[in-house]
């Protein structure tokens, strides 16, 4: 078994399931909804598209990783060929992109940063606090 990705229709991570190790590529992903009253048992079950399994790993690297369907659709392994015929090599698409924006993604450093300083001074101020009472003894012992 190893890890698979659902996505919702946006292509953004909704969850994670296991799937075959062979398995491979892109799967809808349905829920189910069983009949809640007795009088409804005897229909069938409403069965839901919530999104897409994706058997591709993700790369390294992405702040908020997006699966790229439009891509996906366009370059399906099981509609067209893994490697191109003259050169023998696998044509190269990008599925997973960036989900942020150049100027979202700018900000997330400095968001962490301004959350580290802010941390820091008050866990300072709260050190200094405690420690008054015990500067203001050595004082007066020093003083003697």
């Amino acid at each position: 078994m190893k890890e698979a990705i659902i996505i919702d229709f946006n292509g953004f991570m909704i969850d994670v399931t296991l799937v075959a190790d062979d398995a491979t590529g892109v799967f809808p992903f349905y829920r189910t909804q069983e009949p809640l009253a007795q009088e409804d048992m005897g229909q069938q079950s409403n069965t839901k598209m919530m999104g897409y399994v994706v058997a591709i790993p993700v790369p390294e690297g992405l702040f908020k990783p997006r699966f790229d369907i439009e891509a996906w659709n366009e370059y399906n392994p099981s509609q067209r060929p893994l490697s191109d015929e003259h050169t023998g090599s696998r044509p190269d698409v990008t599925l997973w992109i960036e989900g942020l924006k150049p100027e979202e993604i700018l900000v997330i450093p400095n968001q962490h940063n301004q959350k580290t300083s802010d941390r820091t001074v008050s866990v300072l101020t709260a050190n200094l606090s405690k420690k008054q009472p015990m500067f203001s003894v050595w004082d007066r012992l020093w003083k003697k």
